[in-house]
Order: C-alpha cells, then sequence, then structure tokens
C-alpha cells in the first residue's frame, strides 16, 4: 500500500517496539494458569480433541458443551492449538497463554497501521496505548476470553477495509468495488463468529462517515443493509445461546446505562484497582445519586449535538463511537456475567478503542495549546512538540507496562486471582465458592465450610453451594449438617440425582440407616445414576 513506501527502516522498527513491549509487559501470562471457566471453555471441552471437531463446532452448533455460544472462529483456533500442540492441556498453557499475547500484539499492529493509512495524528502511539494499557490484561490473561483478542483483528481489518473502500471506490471499476465491499462483509462476519459484541459494527461505519465529511446518497444506505440485516440475525442467535435471565427492571437497567460508561472511563483514565469481579451496584431504593449519571450522558450528548459543526463534532464522534460499542454490555440484555458484576474489564476490550483514539487526540491537541509553543518558530515548535509529546507518552506507556506486569501476574493461578479480588470486593460471592472448591480439593474442609457459608449469606440461591457444603460437612462428621444441606439441594432442583446419592451416602456412613439411604439411591437411579443403587443390592442392603 502507498502508506508503507519510503517507511524503512521506521516502520520495521516501530512494529518491533510494539510486539516486543506487549510480550514483555504480558510475559507474566506465559507461566499463569487456569481460573474460573477456562476448563469448560477449553481443557474440558471434548470436542477440542476430536480430530474431527471442526466439524461439530461449524455444523453442530448445539453441540457446544453447555457453555460456548456459535462462536465457531474462536473456537476452532482452540481445537486448531490443541491438534497442533497435542498432549494435556494442563502442559500446554504456556503455549495457549502466549497465543492470546500474540493475538492482542498483532491487533495493536493492525490498529496503528490501519489509523496510519488514514493520516491520523499518533497512529503508532495509539496502537502502543491499545497494546499496554492493564484494563485488556482480563482479556488476555484469561484463557476463555480468547475471543476478544480474535475479534479484535476482525474488527479493526473490517474498520480498515471500509474505510479503504469508502475513500477509494469513485476511482475503481465495478468489479475492484464488488470485490473490496464481498472482502468487507466477510471481514464483519468474521468478527461476528468470533465474539457477538461486534454486532454495532455496522452502525460505527456510519460515524466513520460522519468523520470523513462524506456526502449521502442513497446507495449508501443500500450498501450497508446487509450489514444490518447479518447483525440482526447473529444478534437473534446470541440471544437463543443466551440461557441466564436477570429479573432487573427496564428503570434500573437505564440507571445502569448512564453508570456503566463513567465506570469504564474512570478505569481507563486511572486503571486501579482493576478486579475480577468488581462490586454489584444496588438499586433497590433508587437516590438522587442514581440517576446523576444518565441525566450527565445525555447533557453532555446533547452539548456536542449542538457544537457540532464547531468543537463539538470530535467529541462528539469519539463519545458515540464508545457507547455505541457498549451498547450490548450497557444492561439492556440478559448475559451470564451479571449474576457477578454489572460490568467487567473484558467487556471494554473494543469499545475502549474510540477512548484510546480521543485520549491520544486531546494530548496532541492540548500540547499545541501551550504558551512554550506559541513563542517558539514554526521549526523549532515541531520539535519541542515531538519531544512534549514523546515524553509524555513514553512516560504513560512505562507506567502501562509495569501496571500490566503486576496486573498480569494475579492471574497466576486461581487462589491468587480469587484473594486478590477479595481484597477490593469482600461480597464477590464467586471468589468464595472457587476458593471454597479448592479448599475441597485440597481437603482443608473447615476451610471450605467458612467459604461456603460467605457464599450463603451473599448468594443464597446458588443450589452447588448446598451441595458442596454437604460434602465438606460430612467429611468433617456433621452429618446432620450435611444432610440439611443435601435437603436444600434437593429442593431446589428436585431431578439432580448426584445430590440424592450424596445424601444416601451420609445416611449409609454417618447414621448407618439403610432404608433411608437406598431410598435416596433409588430416587437418584430413577433419575439416570444408579451405581450406588445397584451396590446396595448387591450387598443386600437394598431390596
Amino acid at each position: 500500500m502507498p502508506f508503507l513506501k519510503n517507511s524503512f527502516p521506521l516502520l520495521p522498527l516501530q512494529a518491533f517496539i510494539l510486539l516486543a513491549t506487549t510480550l514483555v509487559a504480558y510475559y507474566p501470562a506465559f507461566e499463569a494458569g487456569a481460573i474460573m471457566d477456562d476448563h469448560e471453555f477449553f481443557l474440558g471441552d471434548p470436542v477440542m480433541s476430536d480430530p474431527q471437531g471442526w466439524y461439530r463446532i461449524w455444523f453442530h452448533p448445539l453441540d457446544n458443551n453447555g457453555v460456548w455460544p456459535y462462536l465457531p472462529i474462536t473456537r476452532s483456533i482452540f481445537w486448531l492449538e490443541r491438534q497442533i500442540v497435542g498432549g494435556e492441556p494442563l502442559e500446554a498453557l504456556a503455549i495457549t497463554h502466549g497465543v492470546n499475547v500474540v493475538l492482542h500484539g498483532l491487533s495493536a499492529l493492525i490498529l496503528w497501521l490501519g489509523l496510519r493509512s488514514f493520516q491520523f495524528r499518533g497512529a503508532w502511539w495509539v496502537g502502543m496505548l491499545f497494546a499496554l494499557h492493564p484494563v485488556y490484561v482480563q482479556s488476555v490473561a484469561w484463557i476463555a476470553e480468547r475471543k476478544n483478542g480474535v475479534a479484535a483483528i476482525f474488527f479493526v481489518l473490517t474498520l480498515w477495509a471500509y474505510g479503504y473502500f469508502e475513500r477509494n471506490r469513485s476511482r475503481w471499476k465495478h468489479t475492484k468495488q464488488y470485490a473490496w465491499y464481498g472482502l468487507i462483509l466477510i471481514l464483519f462476519v468474521g468478527s461476528l463468529l468470533s465474539k457477538t459484541s461486534t454486532i454495532m459494527l455496522p452502525v460505527l461505519f456510519l460515524f466513520c462517515r460522519l468523520w470523513w465529511n462524506l456526502a449521502w446518497h442513497k446507495a449508501d444506505v443500500l450498501r450497508l443493509l446487509p450489514f444490518f440485516g447479518v447483525a440482526v440475525a447473529m444478534g437473534l442467535v446470541r440471544v437463543a445461546f443466551e440461557v441466564h435471565h436477570s429479573d432487573l427492571e427496564f428503570g434500573n437497567r437505564l440507571l445502569l446505562a448512564g453508570h456503566i460508561p463513567f465506570f469504564y472511563i474512570s478505569k481507563f483514565l486511572i486503571p486501579y484497582p482493576l478486579v475480577f469481579t468488581y462490586p454489584q451496584w444496588d438499586f433497590s431504593s433508587i437516590q438522587l445519586f442514581h440517576v446523576l449519571p444518565l441525566v450527565s450522558v445525555a447533557c453532555t450528548g446533547l452539548l456536542l449535538v449542538w457544537k457540532f459543526r464547531s468543537w463539538g463534532r470530535p467529541g462528539f464522534l469519539m463519545l458515540g463511537a464508545f457507547l455505541v460499542l457498549l451498547f450490548p454490555v450497557l444492561g439492556f440484555f440478559d448475559n451470564a456475567w451479571t449474576r457477578f458484576s454489572f460490568v467487567a474489564d473484558h467487556w471494554v476490550h473494543l469499545p475502549s478503542i474510540p477512548l484510546v483514539l480521543g485520549a491520544t487526540a486531546a494530548v496532541y491537541w492540548g500540547i499545541q495549546q501551550l504558551p512554550v509553543l506559541a513563542s517558539q518558530k514554526p521549526a523549532s515548535t515541531d520539535k519541542t512538540a515531538i519531544l512534549l509529546r514523546s515524553s509524555l507518552f513514553g512516560g504513560i506507556l512505562l507506567l502501562c507496562v509495569g501496571l500490566t506486569w503486576n496486573q498480569t501476574q494475579i492471574y497466576r493461578d486461581r487462589s491468587t486471582l480469587w484473594n486478590n479480588t477479595l481484597q477490593h470486593n469482600p461480597d464477590a460471592w464467586m471468589a468464595h465458592y472457587d476458593l471454597g472448591t479448592l479448599a475441597m480439593m485440597q481437603q482443608r474442609f473447615r476451610q471450605a465450610v467458612d467459604h461456603f457459608d460467605q457464599v450463603q449469606r451473599l448468594r443464597s440461591s446458588f443450589v452447588e453451594l448446598f451441595n458442596n457444603r454437604g460434602l465438606a460437612h460430612f467429611q468433617l462428621q456433621n452429618h446432620r449438617a450435611a444432610v440439611a444441606d443435601f435437603n436444600q439441594a434437593i429442593q431446589y432442583q428436585p431431578n439432580n440425582s448426584q445430590f440424592y446419592n450424596n445424601r444416601g451416602l451420609v445416611y449409609a456412613s454417618g447414621f448407618n440407616n439403610l432404608p433411608a439411604a437406598c431410598y435416596d439411591w433409588q430416587q437418584a437411579c430413577r433419575l439416570g445414576s444408579c451405581a450406588y443403587y445397584e451396590l446396595g443390592r448387591q450387598r443386600g442392603e437394598c431390596q
């Protein structure tokens, strides 16, 4: 491409610095383990070890291990990695984490090159900040969030191709126009098959046209209709795969939509503390400060629209693009993560790109307004401005490298991650639950019960806690407490054979009550788990 000419050796050097610095900042990720749902999404997914797994991934979307929505590109990359690496997945975690880091570095590289092709001032600084900002650690260091890294590559390539198409198509023949149009559509579909949140890309195309001051014609609208059609279709598919539903009222969802943008902007500007699961906001009793963020967003938007033809245009486009990309996670749609928190660092991975652009542009503008530059000659002004910008951005990026390095170390293992989470969010019920299960695995049953007690205090409807706490009580020979927990579990899920089997074990071993034990095992057998019942029959204990 023309913008690559006359750039050697500066361009390769800049690319090397970007990728090398990314690897340095995320080096602790290579020693990280598996956390939370990494087992369900990758390590324990039987499709990953199946030589024909790619076919099942693409053409049997319901064969999703109970957790995957239809994201065949991301899932296929996981499958391909397993086929190449082979062996036990736990032994290859360094490679898995390394792939995540490389994908993130490549998306930052493509972002820089794309902006550079459109003569965006500070394009390299944008790429560097996107690569190194600590808010992206959750997306990079968490195996299951590889979908962010894959989607980011398609996302940036789609915007790059769209911009190149719109700015050059008037000079092209129809054949070349159709080819580029088809390429853009393919890249967009690729982004959706990597992560569905890229559904807002067609709306972002509208913002790009406004940024470039492109005229509107009927044909321009018609060209975008297939993109909106594909986006709506994939959105419906994603909703169909969502099994978690929230009972939030629409009024509370509106309040969330006001709070969430301010939260992410604050974390982008001051990325500390970054917590795996943030405290969940309570809107049970509406107060004035609950409404202020929503009113502020609305007023800011109206002000920027009013001043759009003067100073408001850049702010409106950057803030508007940020809110558009954030829309799928503003609280209007149900999502499994909202059981833990209404916000998450991995949700702002792509929406933060307009923030990076806006922050870089603001620094360039601010430095040019300094009095020290106004009193100098033009040539010296450029040198002084470059020195000031390099010093400021260099300091920011060094700080980001340190923060990212430290944040990545938190993902070393489940215990480190959850204990760090509890330091900043003591009411993180999932942290207590996972620490409780870890304590069970390490036969620290008293500590496990303490964590499960906290889970009951914070989320008493989480049925798995009763089953696990019952097992912990059984190991501690607290048989009455164990039976009480299994009773509670069965009350929530009366068709779960595991709960009956476990209660039968307590009756048989703890109380020597074989009739009660056999009754529970018979119930479990009716539900599909006959092992204990058949064993009892063989011993003559169950008739």
